[in-house]
């Protein structure tokens, strides 16, 4: 929908009108489109450090939030649960609910409350609250909800998922399992859980 040059060169001081061209589809559209216009300095290859044995490329870009309309009509915000599922998060334990946007509108100010029990126990055991979120037209968030370093256990659990914007209220029940399987491989690889284990003195006996 939106095109430009591809690398644009300025002087010390020097300051340029990027100048973009904007073709709509033939058909009409509704909603919001949404986009971003990134800008990065060229050649920031050239910069790397040696640092602890590591190659480091430090490399800096922003972007520029772009919005395409057709007309002025506000289109309401709608969401819809896709699934709860265990995870890991930064290499750590979490259970994710993911849910759309399936509107082309922006969703503003959005607060999402998360609550987890086990099946048949009332008593809440992992629990997040997120306040000031924005979603984009037509995306999708999956929001990781922490297990607080703890292992995780398998079995068969119900999430209670409340979002809020403004008037709006979208209020989800969904039962979800974590099998054997995907406790072992996530407590696995929990860098938190990994750490605690220690040394391992049989696997180091075996090495010398």
């Amino acid at each position: 929908i939106v095109t430009g040059p591809e690398s644009v060169d300025l002087e010390a001081g020097e300051t340029k009108t990027l100048e973009l061209q904007i073709n709509m589809p033939e058909t009409s559209t509704e909603g919001v489109i949404a986009g971003g216009i990134q800008l990065m300095k060229a050649n920031q290859e050239d910069t790397i450090s040696e640092e602890g044995g590591s190659r480091i490329i430090n490399q800096y870009a922003y972007v520029i939030a772009m919005l395409l309309q057709e007309s002025e009509e506000t289109l309401t915000p709608d969401l819809n649960l896709n699934s709860v599922f265990a995870g890991q998060n930064n290499y750590r334990n979490a259970i994710f609910v993911g849910f759309s946007n399936i509107i082309p509108s922006l969703l503003n100010n959005m607060t999402v409350e998360t609550q987890m029990n086990a099946k048949g126990n009332d008593a809440v055991v992992y629990e997040r609250k997120q306040t000031a979120m924005r979603m984009a037209p037509h995306s999708f968030i999956q929001f990781p909800v922490s297990m607080n370093g703890e292992r995780m256990v398998s079995g068969t659990y119900v999430a209670n998922i409340l979002v809020t914007s403004g008037d709006q209220r979208w209020a989800w029940t969904e039962e979800f399992e974590i099998t054997q399987d995907d406790a072992d491989k996530f407590n696995e690889r929990d860098v938190g859980l990994v750490q605690e284990k220690g040394l391992n003195w049989q696997l180091i006996a075996l090495i010398v």
